[in-house]
C-alpha cells in the first residue's frame, strides 16, 4: 500500500482486514488506534515507516515462542476487543488494522506522553489512514487519543463520523480505557 510521507509508522494491516473482523452477526473492518510508540531499542528503529508492522508481527511471532513474555498491552488490548475468552492471537490481528496516532516517538520508555505539538501533527495522517483503510468500525484506545481524534475529524454524538474531507461516510467510532492504566481489566471494557 502506497502511504502519503506524512505518515511515519504505516499501520498494521492483517492479511483477512478487508473480509473482516466478526461483530455481531456480521463482518467488519476493524481500524484500532492506540497512542504512540517510545524508542527503547527492543524493535529495529530504522524501518520507521514499518515499526508499527514489525512491532505487531513481532508479539504475533515470539507469542508462540515459550518463554518470551510479551507487553501486556498486546494481550490486552486483544482481549478487550475479542472477548476475554474469544481472543486467539493470530485470528484477532490478522482481520484488523492497527495504527498509532502519534506520528513520532513520545519517549524512550513506557509512561512517557506525547507532547501537544506531537499530537497536533499527526491530526492529518490520521484522516488518510481513514480514507484510505476505509474501516467501519474505529475502536480508540485511551482517553487522551479520543479527545485528539475528535479535534482531527468530526464525530457526532452517537458515535458515528459524519464527514472526512467533505466526503458523507458513516462509521462507528468509540473509546476504550487504556491496557495499561492502573486496575485495567479486559474483561471489563468489552466494546459492543
Amino acid at each position: 500500500m502506497n502511504w502519503n510521507n506524512r505518515i511515519r509508522f504505516c499501520p498494521w494491516i492483517g492479511e483477512n482486514y478487508k473480509q473482516g473482523y466478526p461483530v455481531k452477526d456480521k463482518m467488519v473492518k476493524v481500524l484500532v488506534v492506540g497512542e504512540s510508540h517510545y524508542k527503547d531499542g527492543s524493535h529495529d528503529d530504522n524501518g520507521e515507516r514499518t515499526f508499527t508492522q514489525n512491532v505487531v508481527a513481532n508479539y504475533l511471532t515470539q507469542k508462540k515462542n515459550r518463554g518470551w513474555r510479551p507487553s501486556n498491552y498486546w494481550t490486552k488490548l486483544g482481549r478487550t476487543v475479542a472477548g476475554r475468552d474469544k481472543y486467539i492471537p493470530d485470528n484477532f490481528w490478522h482481520n484488523i488494522a492497527y495504527y498509532n496516532f502519534v506520528q513520532d516517538f513520545a519517549g524512550d520508555g513506557p509512561r512517557q506522553r506525547p507532547t501537544l505539538e506531537m499530537w497536533e501533527q499527526s491530526y492529518f495522517q490520521f484522516q488518510e489512514v481513514i480514507r484510505v483503510l476505509e474501516p467501519e468500525k474505529i475502536i480508540i484506545v485511551g482517553l487522551k487519543t479520543w479527545s485528539h481524534a475528535q479535534r482531527a475529524i468530526p464525530i457526532a454524538n452517537q458515535g458515528v463520523i459524519n464527514k472526512i474531507d467533505g466526503n458523507t461516510v458513516k462509521i462507528e467510532i468509540f473509546n476504550i480505557v487504556h491496557p495499561s492504566s492502573f486496575g485495567f481489566k479486559s474483561g471489563d471494557h468489552y466494546p459492543e
